[in-house]
């Protein structure tokens, strides 16, 4: 269910609360055969990786957050906030021990890592339903650079899907402020200041933009949204167990 309005964060009226993010759902995909795997693929994670399952749905919503601010359609948006959580789908296929390792990754660790993009974009590519295709989109374009010099495929500019230079904004704004097992989060300010500094290179200078202009809103609902991706994995993990979730 979710929140009244007045129990709402700095910029939740466009950021749902996530336990009704299934209902939600079904504004954009009543009826579609991707709600239950988008299902099955998020119980997946969150059986798995809880702290990173957690940051995908964070990043979902900021991704709806930016596309509003560039002026993108109803429908877009909410396709974004379905289908960003999927970018890093295509690490289920890389290793614990690379995908855990407490430190930094080896030149070989990093080759086999960096083919969750990949790996992401097939699994998600196996389907016409029009949700997978621009989570297909992101997948295997997340991780590309503005400049030409990311990876997978070293695309650049407009070469790049829109969704996928939308993601690749959020998802380094999330990552460095959260901890991970070879580090603890970064200040926002720290992070800020390193994302300035890929204007143009890493990141479409536009979607850099949308991004500043609401970085406000998205630090003060970072906490929130937070609290709401943990409520969404503890019921998801409670139902895979066959239990009755927590109040």
């Amino acid at each position: 269910m979710a929140l009244p309005p007045d129990a709402r964060r700095p910029g939740a009226d466009v950021l749902a609360d996530p336990a009704g993010y299934f209902e939600d759902l079904e504004r954009v995909a009543a009826g579609s055969t991707a709600l239950p795997a988008l299902r099955c693929l998020l119980v997946t994670a969150a059986l798995r990786d809880d702290d990173t399952g957690r940051h995908t749905v964070r990043v979902g919503y900021m991704a709806e957050l930016i596309g509003r601010r560039l002026g993108l359609d109803e429908d877009t948006c909410l396709r974004l906030r379905a289908s960003a959580p999927l970018h890093d789908i295509g690490k289920l296929a890389i290793p614990d021990a690379i995908l855990n390792k407490p430190g930094p990754l080896d030149a070989t660790e990093m080759a086999v890592m960096r083919r969750h993009a990949e790996f992401g974009e097939r699994i998600l590519a196996s389907t016409g339903e029009p949700l997978f295709r621009m989570a297909a989109d992101i997948a295997g374009a997340h991780h590309e650079h503005y400049d030409g010099s990311g990876y997978p495929r070293g695309l650049r500019r407009d070469a790049i899907p829109l969704a996928a230079r939308i993601t690749a904004v959020c998802d380094f704004y999330d990552a460095l402020r959260m901890d991970r097992v070879y580090r603890k989060a970064l200040p926002d300010a720290t992070v800020l200041g390193w994302m300035q500094e890929q204007r143009g290179r890493a990141f479409d200078p536009q979607v850099l933009d949308a991004f500043s202009d609401c970085c406000g809103e998205l630090a003060e609902a970072h906490d929130w949204l937070e609290e709401q991706a943990a409520r969404l994995f503890t019921m998801l993990r409670a139902q895979a167990a066959g239990q009755s979730p927590p109040v």
